[in-house]
C-alpha cells in the first residue's frame, strides 16, 4: 500500500499529475470565456483576473524555487569547504 494515498485511493503523485494535466484545459476554458463576444463583461473580467492571479503565483513560485536552489548550492559548497 502506498504511504501517501489521496482520498480516492490513488497515490498523491498521480493526483498531482492529473491536476497538472487538467490545468491546460482549465486555462483554455478561461481563455474561451474571456474571448467570447457573448460572455458578460463581469465574467470576462473574472476569467482574466483568475488567469493573472495564477500567472503571478507561478512566477513567484519559480522565484522561490530558484532562491532555494541557490541556498542549497551555497550550503553544499559551505559543507565542502569545511570538510577539507
Amino acid at each position: 500500500m502506498d504511504p501517501s494515498p489521496d482520498p480516492l485511493g490513488h497515490p498523491a503523485e498521480h493526483a498531482a499529475t492529473s491536476l497538472q494535466q487538467a490545468s491546460g484545459a482549465a486555462v483554455s476554458t478561461l481563455l474561451k470565456v474571456m474571448l467570447d463576444a457573448n460572455t458578460p463583461a463581469s465574467t470576462k473580467v473574472r476569467a482574466a483576473d483568475c488567469i493573472l492571479d495564477h500567472a503571478t503565483a507561478r512566477i513567484e513560485l519559480e522565484d522561490i524555487e530558484a532562491r532555494v536552489a541557490e541556498l542549497e548550492r551555497a550550503a553544499e559548497q559551505s559543507k565542502s569547504g569545511r570538510g577539507t
